[in-house]
């Protein structure tokens, strides 16, 4: 299973190195077979950000509380038969009940939903008198930011709430991944029971976190928050949570995915670890990650079945810089060299903004209907 001390360094898949790019209007990515989970995830994020400003608006929440819940980033996994989100928060320890609470409630997601479309109906009599085209840009990528939180919060409330469309967003995942592997296996000489293995395998893996994904999202569901290790971007947090339980991860993620003793498939070479949320993972945390990797690989053995699975948006492929101050020494030396290239005050991101808009997704999935 690993090395003595249970330090492992989950795998990862990056295609490119991050490239600095600006934003592009009105374009959004597509998502099918494996990558549904990630969709899902990028919904969960949103809404857990909503969650958050919902409970710093509140009039019971103190002001000091609600600056140390403030945070800009939300990453998601389904790992261990649960939801685990991250943010870069001080304090986050709220967000699984007030966004089961959110879900649950479909008057109040109706008017989370509702505000965001009078928000954009203001912002349009705005562009109308916008002096410049760097206001109507600000005002359009705005007014692009609440309509992707809306549809996100919709969406993943009908995910969780209306279960014709979780059994017909499921059935359409395992198709388009059987569609998929048909493709990628056309040319292969592997035989039938190792093909037909490989493809419920994928399947199963896939149907299982959507399932976990959905119980973990109602209410008295289980959703850990990622240890609150300040300084650390939501996806490093994650990262680190999931190295420090690793065997124990393992253990659960098999079971909660059918790959069990009595189970009918052969047990899996790697597990999916799928990671997504409110924006792409940035240079930052690809470097930093890399850093971090030696750290764990402190025993012989520095195998891992987890696979770390990112679906960025090619569009965005740069994340924003994390604000916070790093512990490590070449953590601080990368974020002044990241920083230097934003120096420029008409080109380095506002956080908040950065963040969400990089979150835009289609759901291209017809059982999706208006709330």
């Amino acid at each position: 299973m690993g090395n003595k001390h249970g330090q492992h360094s989950p795998k990862t898949f990056n295609e490119k190195a991050s490239n600095q790019q600006s934003h592009l209007l009105d374009q959004q990515t597509e998502f099918s077979g494996r990558a549904r989970v990630a969709q899902v995830l990028r919904w969960t994020s949103t809404a857990a950000l909503i969650a958050n400003d919902l409970f710093s608006e509140k009039s019971t929440t103190t002001k000091q509380r609600a600056q140390q819940a403030r945070t800009p980033e939300a990453q998601s996994t389904v790992i261990g038969g649960r939801l685990m989100i991250g943010t870069n928060a001080e304090d986050d320890s709220h967000i699984p009940g007030h966004l089961q609470a959110l879900l649950s409630d479909a008057n109040k997601v109706k008017s989370v939903v509702q505000n965001f479309e009078d928000q954009n109906e203001g912002l349009t009599h705005q562009l109308l008198f916008a002096g410049s085209d760097t206001e109507r840009t600000k005002i359009r990528e705005q007014m692009r930011i609440n309509s992707q939180q809306s549809r996100h919060l919709s969406q993943l409330h009908q995910f969780v709430a209306d279960d014709g469309v979780f059994n017909a967003f499921s059935h359409t995942t395992r198709q388009e991944i059987e569609d998929r592997y048909v493709q990628e296996n056309a040319d292969t000489n592997m035989s039938a029971s190792n093909y037909m293995n490989g493809l419920k395998s994928r399947q199963q893996s896939h149907s299982a976190m959507l399932r976990n994904l959905r119980s973990s999202l109602r209410d008295q569901g289980s959703i850990s928050m990622a240890s609150n290790t300040q300084g650390k971007h939501a996806e490093q947090r994650i990262i680190e949570d999931v190295i420090g339980k690793h065997d124990q991860e393992v253990e659960r993620t098999k079971m909660a995915r059918g790959f069990t003793v009595f189970s009918t498939l052969p047990e899996p070479s790697h597990l999916d670890m799928v990671v997504a949320g409110t924006k792409p993972p940035c240079a930052m945390c690809e470097v930093t990650e890399r850093a971090r990797q030696k750290v764990a690989q402190t025993g012989q053995d520095n195998s891992s079945p987890l696979v770390m699975k990112r679906y960025k948006d090619e569009h965005y492929q740069s994340g924003n810089l994390f604000p916070g101050n790093y512990v490590n020494t070449e953590d601080q030396h990368v974020h002044q060299q990241l920083r230097g290239q934003f120096a420029d005050k008409a080109s380095f991101p506002k956080t908040r903004v950065t963040a969400r808009k990089r979150a835009d997704s289609v759901a291209s999935f017809k059982a999706f209907k208006d709330l």
